[in-house]
């Protein structure tokens, strides 16, 4: 019952309305949780409480206040008596609007609302991104096919010079390296799918023999080109080549 409460958490009651919801009953202002139905109310259960005695004595110095507007209210000519009880115990509305109301007194940690940090905002914006980010498409079977005939056709190769592949190294779309045995001696073989290469390409190999440390061979479309082919007839002959 709101009358029956301290002063300090009527004031408190009025600002901080998250749990606390007033109502009505036989003309008298109450309190009831929020979870709370107002169907549930009963007056008899509501356990009354009793006001601190300096409390007390502040009520009775402002009894004569009431009188003199219960004195002023029963002047009035035709006004029923239950408005006038009515008039008493509601509570004005200059109280429920003064500025020491709108700030509540008493700060409740538990129905403080929690701070949404920077972070979180990232993270949510984050998983949106990925959620509308479109699914990698399966990789096309014509490729496939395509590396698949490459593979066929150096090994058709191998096999009518009766060298026989012993490890798979790597597969690519235009690149194949093998581990082969040719006259019982293995080396390395890069298969390349274009018909032209380069000395880029050969340096390549040259690399990946090293590694390897085996002996190497390349096979293309087309054969080794001609400008490529006179340079390493060039360097057979060579002796040396000095920095002056």
């Amino acid at each position: 019952r709101d009358e029956g409460l301290h002063p300090a958490i009527r004031i408190a009651l009025r600002a901080i309305t998250d749990f606390a919801i007033p109502f009505q009953k036989s003309s008298k202002l109450y309190w009831r949780y929020f979870l709370v139905p107002e169907a549930e109310f009963t007056e008899e259960a509501i356990p009354q409480i009793t006001a601190p005695v300096i409390e007390v004595k502040k009520a009775k110095n402002e009894v004569p206040e009431i009188k003199e507007e219960l004195q002023i209210i029963k002047t009035m000519p035709n006004e029923p008596r239950e408005k006038i009880e009515m008039v008493i115990s509601e509570p004005k509305k200059e109280e429920m609007l003064t500025p020491a109301a709108k700030e509540p007194l008493i700060k409740n940690p538990a129905i403080e609302k929690k701070e949404i940090l920077p972070e979180q905002i990232l993270d949510k914006k984050a998983l949106k991104k990925e959620a509308k980010k479109p699914k990698p498409k399966p990789k096309k079977q014509k490729s496939d096919k395509k590396e698949e005939g490459f593979f066929n056709k150096v090994k058709e190769r191998l096999a009518s010079k009766s060298i026989d592949i012993t490890d798979i190294i790597g597969i690519k779309k235009d690149e194949l390296i093998l581990k082969v045995k040719k006259e019982k001696k293995e080396e390395l073989l890069i298969a390349y799918n274009k018909r032209k290469i380069t000395e880029g390409d050969i340096i390549e190999a040259h690399k990946k023999a090293k590694e390897a440390d085996l002996p190497y061979s390349i096979l293309n479309l087309s054969g080794i080109p001609k400008k490529i082919q006179d340079l390493i007839e060039a360097l057979k002959d060579i002796s040396s080549i000095e920095k002056l």
